[in-house]
């Protein structure tokens, strides 16, 4: 295998790959066999067609791709390693040649550490930190609003259940009424045992109060910790990769998408509401793109001089619970949730390591 590696301008990187044919080639196999498990051809069972009558159904070229990204899979990390590419995000692919029986030829463009002149940081984090103390303070009138809000939800739950009993008792479907104002229950003992395990009123304020004032406190934490790691990137300010706000608009996007799917609706017709193309959006992000990314050199590079990291243990347990968590968490790769995991937990440990103000866990 060949590999040159150029470096380019913003803490970019080029590396040129060439997989000798025969190299190559040792994928075809499994690659039929992975790409002839999702093909129907009739007579014979998933997996089990002949190789000539696998290549005439989906085309030489989809196969030889499949292989193209084992063979990169199975190298990329290497090449990093034995380089020492301290490299970040999600590369660039492009394949420059490919034939089967002939060499593999792959691009793939990436961001490396931007050399950053960290300031200091931990003074940094006490000086912001003065500006955001933790905020644990709740008041009767916040209580009396969450109390109202449980009252009003009630009271609507109450008057949708009551209208649908009364059309199956007339056998036919409830008619959409003009809604009213459903009247509010009066908070009484009785009232919010029929909520939850609370004793009485007041310890049903009481467990409000404790609820708010940990969300409250939160919240604070949140803010304040922000806050730190943006100050201590404004005063680095090292140069950003455009590879990884390009990636991070890209994966913004993909969330908005994920968001309004999700909502029964179609992203073009979306995209149509907001008089706006996804370039448009992407474009309208950059600010907030440049952040996250600011945010991930921060962390990364405070973890790597303070030698912070989760355990192999925690990423493990962590990676297990997330699995049962997500949809199809089955069939992700585990390495893939752990690498989540391991950046989830990194975070948290950075930020909690920077802020001066400890808080009780």
């Amino acid at each position: 295998m060949k590999t040159d590696i150029k470096k380019l301008d913003n803490s970019e990187i080029e590396i040129d790959i060439e997989i000798p044919a025969d190299d190559f080639m040792a994928y075809w196999d499994k690659a039929v066999k992975r790409v002839a498990s999702g093909v129907k051809i009739d007579g014979f069972r998933p997996g089990k067609a002949p190789t000539k009558m696998v290549v005439e159904k989906v085309g030489e070229d989809k196969i030889l791709i499949d292989m193209a990204e084992e063979a990169l899979q199975e190298r990329y990390f290497k090449i990093i390693s034995e380089n020492k590419l301290d490299v970040i995000g999600q590369p660039e692919v492009s394949i420059t040649k490919i034939a089967k029986d002939n060499p593999l030829g792959l691009k793939v463009k990436t961001a490396v550490m931007p050399e950053v002149k960290m300031p200091d940081y931990k003074k940094i984090a006490k000086e912001v930190a003065g500006d955001h103390p933790t905020e644990a303070d709740v008041t009767a009138e916040e209580v009396d609003k969450v109390v109202d809000e449980i009252r009003k939800n009630k009271a609507e739950q109450d008057q949708s259940q009551k209208a649908g009993a009364e059309a199956d008792a007339e056998g036919k479907p409830a008619e959409k009424a003009e809604k009213k104002e459903p009247e509010l229950p009066e908070v009484t003992d009785d009232f919010v045992k029929t909520l939850g395990d609370f004793k009485s009123v007041a310890d049903f304020r009481a467990k409000i109060k404790d609820n708010v004032t940990a969300e409250k406190k939160h919240r604070s934490i949140e803010k304040r910790r922000i806050a730190i790691i943006e100050k201590i990137g404004e005063v680095a300010d090292p140069s950003l990769p455009p590879i990884l706000i390009t990636y991070e608009t890209d994966k913004m996007l993909n969330e908005m998408r994920g968001q309004v799917e999700q909502m029964g609706m179609k992203f073009e017709d979306y995209l149509t509401h907001l008089k706006k193309s996804a370039e448009d959006l992407k474009k309208d992000w950059e600010v907030d793109a440049k952040k996250r990314v600011m945010f991930g050199l921060m962390i990364h590079k405070i973890a790597e001089l303070e030698k912070i990291a989760p355990t192999d243990e925690a990423i493990s347990e962590q990676a297990k619970i997330l699995k049962t968590k997500m949809p199809d968490g089955d069939k992700m790769e585990e390495s893939r949730i752990k690498a989540y995991v391991r950046n989830v937990l990194t975070n948290e440990q950075v930020m909690e390591f920077l802020d001066p103000i400890k808080t009780e866990k």
